[in-house]
């Protein structure tokens, strides 16, 4: 493409939360599209650097979104509606299952930042989940090279809305003989219930922030896992990139590991009060003293030794793939869900679809089921034959030695026996819609079936299920 002439967006786009877009009547000032995938931990970053130049620039910046999927369920514009409400994105999204901008820009990667000029024509394409300094920087030089010649006027917000119910996205749980503690991500906040669905406490404001202090005070932004380990729940704060702790005793709220930036946690002492990065941190399970956290966008797990104050990287080198190894040396794929059964840890490595596990003394990684980056599908059967697409959720029944897997994008729960070399998934009786969350406690399955804003409860045995009526 020639990099002088002005451009126009493909009339192939599906706009999905507004009217149909012209770059045409963005001229006059600078245009920012991010190319990106809902599945994509890197994309969710570049999308809220975009929206904080956009806020930063109303009237002299244009934003704009393009889905280009790399899962076949992200192929469904339903789907994406519920992804755009889950994020609250608030720019104008299209769909481009065709590849048609893709291709007209000669992208190579997930996800990719097209920068236009005043002019409309090409002025660079950044790769990756640039850091927000590079795209001010060459925002701001291009804003600078024009001034004077800007046209002026506030970007509209885009929004759809959702059913008004009481959670919003639910994700992370964790469940006692007493209580359920669900995370209610879209709302930012996480919710103590009693197992019939009355709340007895909400922790965090509800307001989308990164505030410490007491319950009613304390922000947080869209957090999704939980853990409950003493008298306390961990909480992965994935929009925030941090790890909180709350107290249940007095329902405090602080921050144990994280900037509120994306960084690579590199481990190391945390008696020094440092706020050690994390990058999209998802799901977070415990043993004794040691929380394990699938930190998705570094690919990589990490475990914080609660005793120790010690931060460490358990596996994964940082690179994106899949390659059984030892510690550093194995490469995951954006580690979600994550639970313990014996002395192994197992988690869904969303970004390559399978279902992995670490050997805890000796860090040594194993692949259970799935294939590479592009391998994914619907098929149960053995290790060879079995495929899972954008698994993002895990728990362990001790009890009967099984592990329980949420199969986000196949609408599925799958479950294999510790050890075993089958996949097989239960049958429910009613539909799931992107499930992100488990928890097997107190005789049942509880089942986050986020994209519904619900939560199950499910009989492990006989797939029977009843919606838990929280705060209904």
């Amino acid at each position: 493409m020639n990099a002088l002439m002005p451009t126009e967006f493909p009339d192939s786009l599906q706009w999905l939360n507004a009217p149909v877009q012209s770059l045409a009547d963005a001229r006059g000032r600078v245009v920012l599209i991010a190319v990106v995938s809902a599945g994509s931990a890197w994309s969710q970053n570049l999308l809220d650097e975009l929206r904080r130049v956009q806020a930063r620039h109303p009237e002299q910046v244009r934003a704009f979104v393009v889905h280009c999927p790399k899962f076949d369920a992200e192929r469904d514009p339903r789907m994406l509606g519920k992804w755009i409400n889950r994020l609250g994105i608030g720019l104008p999204v299209a769909s481009d299952p065709e590849f048609a901008l893709w291709q007209q820009f000669d992208l190579q990667v997930w996800p990719s930042l097209v920068v236009l000029d005043i002019d409309g024509s090409l002025h660079e394409v950044m790769i990756g989940d640039s850091g927000g300094e590079s795209i001010e920087a060459c925002v701001s030089e291009l804003l600078d090279r024009h001034d004077g010649l800007l046209v002026l006027g506030d970007a509209p917000v885009f929004s759809r809305q959702e059913p008004r119910l009481p959670l919003r996205f639910p994700t992370g749980l964790a469940v006692t003989r007493e209580h359920i503690y669900v995370v209610d991500s879209g709302n930012h906040r996480v919710l103590e219930c009693t197992l019939e669905g009355r709340i007895m406490r909400q922790f965090g404001s509800g307001n989308a922030d990164m505030l410490d202090g007491r319950s009613g005070e304390a922000a947080l932004r869209r957090p999704m896992g939980v853990v409950l380990l003493r008298e306390a729940l961990y909480v992965t704060d994935t929009g925030n990139h941090a790890l909180r702790k709350i107290s249940l005793h007095d329902g405090d709220i602080e921050t144990i590991l994280g900037t509120g930036r994306p960084g690579a946690g590199k481990g190391g002492s945390c008696r020094d009060g440092e706020r050690h990065a994390l990058d999209q941190p998802l799901g977070v399970c415990a043993q004794n003293q040691c929380l394990y956290i699938a930190n998705s966008a570094a690919n990589q797990i990490v475990v914080l030794d609660l005793g120790e104050r010690e931060l460490s990287v358990l596996a994964g080198s940082g690179e994106l793939g899949r390659h059984d190894a030892k510690a550093g040396a194995a490469i995951l794929a954006q580690p979600t869900g994550i639970c313990i059964l014996g002395q192994k840890l197992y988690f869904s490595d969303a970004g390559v679809s399978s279902i992995r596990s670490i050997q805890i003394d000796n860090r040594a990684v194993t692949t259970l089921f799935g294939g590479g980056l592009y391998d994914f599908g619907d098929v149960d059967g053995s290790r060879e034959a079995a495929r899972l697409q954008y698994p993002t959720a895990m728990a362990s029944d001790a009890e009967h030695g099984r592990l329980w897997i949420a199969d986000t994008y196949n609408n599925a729960l799958r479950h294999v026996q510790a050890g075993g070399q089958e996949l097989a998934r239960l049958p429910l009786p009613v539909k799931l819609h992107r499930p992100m969350g488990l928890a097997v406690a107190a005789g049942s399955l509880w089942l986050a079936n986020t994209d519904a804003h619900e939560v199950l409860r499910i009989d492990p045995e006989t797939g029977a299920a009843v919606h838990v009526p929280i705060g209904e």
